[in-house]
């Protein structure tokens, strides 16, 4: 897979990448906007490869466009960055099956992967469990018996939103009752399902893939996630929340930091991890690119948080980018193997 994609230096078979992203509304808040100035951005870089680009929203009318386009016989592919459909995240899936149906070339995971990992966190988590990878206990209002036979603390999470979504150090307690009402206070706020994670309270990493269906992956370098001790000393919890992640100027963010280089002195847990990631890719037949997350326990035993179909692709922040340029891959080198990997490609 590495060599297949190595040997095609900016050159891809294609005459035009058509960026496709989500519709602007009057209501769409910045962090929605955001992800059509990405379009651009990345459309930018991809034409240095050679090809053209064309920016266009999800919609009715933008399907059409594709539609005629596949029957004029135009030589392109989709690249896919559609997060809401509506403004609905729980919608994104409709954007990958309408390519489908029109039977076009798109770049990251198909409508039933996302469905299988990212749309339905207890779906992956069973899946996972089935081919014998391990996943940290979980529990839900319906299913509230491991809060009170096995150990904490615990961490509520949504079982739909991503980027550590309203994931705060108040989201972790040992208290049953406690985590009970937290789901149900946020499911009414926020939506969607919510459940309780049993927290791991070790190291964290993630590694970034880009591949081809039933192919092994090309791994990014292993990255791994360091919480300042001192800070995460002082009644915190070392997690990543979402200030954590996302706040640039609070204490949280200038906490945290991230590594392409520790595991360099323990190859036996780079390859653990390794062989995890690649068993992810190919017992979940995801196509595209990901990023599987793993948390240790005490006794350095990784397990896997989440695998994240069609991660985030921000040009200066993104968990594929960063990992990349640590190996000498620059944003277009990426970009370029995402494209050659496109889903539905002939």
């Amino acid at each position: 897979m590495e060599k297949s994609l190595r040997n095609q230096t900016n050159h891809l078979p294609y005459d035009e990448v058509v960026m496709l992203h989500d519709h602007p509304y009057p209501e769409s808040t910045d962090d929605e906007l955001f992800n059509i100035a990405l379009a651009k951005d990345l459309g930018a870089i991809i034409r240095t490869l050679g090809v053209e680009t064309t920016c266009l929203a999800f919609c009715d009318s933008s399907l059409d466009i594709l539609r005629r386009k596949k029957t004029k016989g135009d030589n392109f592919v989709v690249f896919n960055l559609v997060e809401n459909v509506e403004r609905k995240p729980e919608w994104q899936p409709r954007a990958m099956q309408a390519l489908e149906d029109i039977g076009v070339a798109f770049t990251g995971t198909s409508a039933e992967q996302l469905l299988a990992c990212d749309a339905d966190k207890f779906r992956m988590k069973e899946s996972l469990l089935a081919r014998g990878l391990p996943t940290p206990l979980w529990a839900t209002r319906n299913h509230i018996k491991p809060l009170y036979t096995e150990s904490g603390p615990w961490l509520v999470k949504s079982a739909l939103y991503h980027g550590s979504f309203n994931i705060r150090q108040d989201s972790i307690s040992e208290d049953p009752a406690y985590l009970l009402s937290l789901m149900q206070r946020y499911e009414d706020a926020h939506g969607g399902l919510w459940f309780a994670e049993q927290f791991l309270d070790g190291r964290e990493f993630y590694i970034g893939l880009i591949g081809r269906k039933g192919e092994k992956p090309y791994q990014l370098p292993v990255a791994e996630v360091v919480y300042d001790q001192e800070f995460f000393s002082q009644g915190r919890y070392a997690l990543l929340t979402e200030d954590g992640k996302w706040d640039e100027d609070g204490s949280e963010f200038r906490a945290i930091r991230t590594t392409f280089d520790s595991l360099r002195q323990e190859r036996e847990l780079e390859q653990i991890l390794q062989d995890m990631a690649e068993r992810c890719w190919l017992a979940m037949d995801l196509n595209g690119y990901a990023r599987i997350d793993f948390r240790a326990d005490r006794d350095g035993r990784p397990y896997i948080l989440e695998i994240n179909t069609n991660p985030y692709l921000g040009i200066n922040d993104s968990y594929i980018f960063q990992p990349a340029a640590s190996a000498g891959l620059s944003v277009a080198d990426v970009l370029e193997k995402i494209i050659l990997c496109a889903h539905g490609a002939k």
